[in-house]
């Protein structure tokens, strides 16, 4: 059988089994069916097993459970799900040169280029300007937001990590490393927060997300305590969806990607606003912070979604 590799960031190959708690297994399995399908194995792993031809070990999931894998693996495919930034939101040089590598060797989904496009903040703010609430680099230029709170970001990092929301007065400098933008009010006539997210493959819509924040909060991650649902394209509000849509076709040039567009709704403006790119963008139901039970609809719209990404990475070119 051909083999489909996602690589990760993180060596976990010394641990008996990789930390998912049992209802992360719902996506592995989903991965499974959709790879057994089609031929494939799958496959888990570090760059570091890279050995600048192949893969000197790996992960393997068959029969519900991860099995460490420690023979020579050349996989016919990869999903790159590494991040070029470490934990401190700066590049790691450490692993780029690897996954360059890895790039120029094997099919990919999410190629280095794209991800560091689609991951860096600073770039949004160029290539998406008119999408984007009002976005600044300096102190000085603060006072031109129209806001009474602004966003503090790092230009890397996505699940509002690196991410704080002040009054304009707390804001006392901002770094080479950070812009500030406009608070968006997401908030819909109940008073209840959202976004809406537009998971992608290449430019066609895979399905939707919205992302409740819980009463009181600023932020719609889930692991921050959101609550999302999963939701077939043609559910999605047409207007956010036409407005997503333009976004994804400035970036129609790389291929074999898949990443979400994340928008919030400001009704006293009667507009949406592009909040992040994301080249990772996460399955799976929360509440609470915790992973629950798929439904039925989800697990089919998952099952679409990966089938989809698997066919797109392993037809030819």
């Amino acid at each position: 059988m051909k083999s489909f590799f996602v690589l990760n960031s993180n060596d976990d190959w010394n641990l008996e089994k990789p930390e998912f708690d049992k209802y992360k297994w719902q996506i592995d399995n989903i991965f499974l069916e959709e790879l057994t399908k089609r031929g494939y194995e799958y496959f888990r792993g570090c760059y570091k097993y890279f050995n600048g031809k192949s893969f000197s070990k790996a992960w393997k999931y068959e029969n519900g459970k991860w099995e460490h894998y420690d023979k020579e693996l050349t996989p016919d495919c990869i999903f790159d799900k590494t991040s070029a930034y470490d934990e401190n939101g700066d590049l790691d040089f450490s692993q780029l040169g690897a996954i360059s590598s890895i790039n120029s060797n094997y099919k990919v989904v999410n190629t280095l280029n794209f991800a560091l496009l689609i991951d860096n903040k600073l770039y949004h703010s160029v290539l998406f300007k008119d999408y984007l609430p009002k976005t600044v680099t300096s102190i000085d230029e603060i006072p031109s937001i129209d806001s009474e709170k602004v966003v503090v970001k790092e230009l890397q990092g996505s699940g509002s990590k690196f991410v704080n929301i002040l009054n304009k007065e707390q804001v006392e400098k901002v770094t080479n490393n950070q812009i500030v933008q406009e608070f968006v009010d997401g908030k819909d006539k109940e008073g209840n927060l959202r976004d809406y997210r537009f998971v992608y493959i290449n430019t066609k819509i895979m399905f939707g997300e919205t992302r409740e924040a819980p009463k009181g909060t600023l932020l719609t991650n889930c692991s921050k305590g959101a609550v999302n649902k999963i939701y077939l394209p043609n559910e999605m509000p047409e207007n956010l969806t036409k407005f997503s849509n333009e976004i994804s076709e400035k970036i129609k040039t790389f291929r074999n990607t898949t990443y979400s567009v994340d928008l919030m709704y400001d009704s006293n403006k009667g507009r949406p606003y592009l909040i992040e790119l994301n080249s990772m963008p996460g399955l799976g139901l929360y509440e609470n912070k915790l992973n629950i039970e798929l439904d039925d609809k989800t697990k089919s719209i998952y099952s679409k979604y990966i089938g989809k990404l698997v066919d797109n990475v392993t037809s030819p070119i």
